[in-house]
């Protein structure tokens, strides 16, 4: 699967993904904050630069520009199914 408008790979560190907009993307932080929390889904950390949430049991590092690291996990599909539920909150939102 792929996510549209992003491209997808690796970590470095090989042990998750990363998904980064091929737009630039401003997205404001504590509003998908809010609307994350409002969904269930835990905000562990939020600062100007990133939000640290955990979406099923698994971290994921939502930056600012709209790159996310899906972190520690080995299945490419279980991190392109976590990625796009955050993208669509993403969009839904207009954060």
């Amino acid at each position: 699967m792929e996510i549209l408008g992003y491209l997808e790979r690796l970590c470095r560190g090989r042990t998750g993904y990363e998904f980064i907009p091929k737009r630039k993307n401003a997205l404001n932080l504590d509003v998908l904050a809010n609307n994350l929390e409002s969904k269930n889904i835990v905000v562990e950390a939020n600062t100007p630069h990133l939000l640290i949430v955990k979406v099923k049991g698994t971290g994921v590092s939502v930056f600012a520009s709209g790159k996310l690291i899906v972190k520690d996990i080995e299945s490419k599909e279980g991190a392109e199914k976590i990625a796009a539920e955050l993208i669509k909150i993403i969009e839904e939102c207009g954060a």
